[in-house]
């Protein structure tokens, strides 16, 4: 992890092999007996990509309003 972190988290944007846009959520954290060897992290994903098309239509909408 980066500067001695024991957890990163963040969105990653991906295309799948048939050219659908994705978007994940994910976390990767090393457990406290295990920080010093890495013997085991822990990695979880979300898929957030209804999520993210909401937001982008909702913003679609509000730049669309702000023009009246």
């Amino acid at each position: 992890m980066c500067k001695g972190a024991h957890s990163h988290e963040g969105e990653l944007p991906l295309i799948t092999p048939s050219g659908e846009a994705r978007y994940l959520y994910m976390k990767v954290s090393i457990p406290e007996p295990y920080r010093q060897n890495l013997k085991k992290v822990l990695v979880s994903y979300i898929d957030i990509t209804r999520q993210k098309l909401y937001e982008k239509s909702l913003e679609e909408n509000q730049q669309e309003l702000s023009q009246y």
